[in-house]
């Protein structure tokens, strides 16, 4: 994660006095195939976000959900005039995403390290990729409904 720029080391004497790092935790998952055997073993890095202080760590968070009912409007009209809808995911997403605040966590070796991206579990998280990913569609020519900031168009 550190060659990816989602943190950086630091020293303890480059953390500022009033500056409680945050815990971080890893997270073991055993990937199966068809039959139950274990495939992959996967790690997470996560944040721990009940060490999080509002104020210090982040702010007031807003992270705009799709609306249920413009879900049951838009499926069908697609349908109806066979448009085409494209769906996809985005490996890692979350990691792209640049933090605003100043973030030092303990990595579960103990070392420090200064967060520069979102992490799993950061309580800014959802909005940050927000953010990132409505800036990015804007500057394509997209632009979001006034009724449902999570719908582009172009």
């Amino acid at each position: 994660m550190e060659r990816h720029g989602v943190f950086e080391r630091i020293l303890p004497s480059q953390i500022p006095r009033d500056t409680i790092p945050i815990r971080a935790h890893t997270i073991l998952k055993v990937k199966r195939d068809n039959h139950l055997r274990a495939e992959t073993l996967k790690a997470r890095l996560c944040a721990n976000s009940t060490t999080q202080t509002e104020g210090m760590h982040y702010t007031y968070q807003y992270t705009p959900v799709l609306r249920y009912a413009t879900k049951r409007l838009v499926l069908p009209l697609l349908s109806a005039y066979e448009v085409a809808n494209k769906q996809f995911d985005i490996s890692s997403a979350f990691l792209h995403a640049d933090l605003d605040e100043f973030i030092i966590m303990r990595l579960p070796n103990g070392d420090l390290v200064r967060l520069l991206k979102s992490l799993y579990g950061l309580k800014q998280l959802g909005s940050n990729w927000h953010l990132l990913l409505k800036d990015r569609l804007v500057k394509y020519g997209f632009r979001h409904l006034v009724l449902d900031e999570c719908v582009y168009v172009l």
